[in-house]
């Protein structure tokens, strides 16, 4: 089945998307002085998300717990 010439000009075309290649020893030390002088850098704050216990409580304590335990239990 082949597409009419009026239709075929009108779809858009593949192309591979072209990849940017970084150096294979990643940034010479000039360039992270320069980075980190400007406020380039990435920092880690304290505590930040949730504990085990608050993800554990949110997933377990829900609304449909009650029903899902109560069909367990009469299997």
């Amino acid at each position: 089945m082949s597409v009419p010439e009026s239709r075929a000009s009108t779809h858009p075309v593949a192309t591979p998307t072209v990849l940017r290649m970084w150096p294979a020893g990643g940034l010479t030390a000039t360039e992270v002085a320069a980075r980190t002088a400007g406020g380039g850098v990435n920092t880690a704050s304290g505590a930040e998300g949730r504990t085990m216990v608050q993800i554990a409580r949110a997933n377990v304590l829900t609304r449909f717990t009650p029903s899902l335990a109560h069909s367990l239990w009469w299997c």
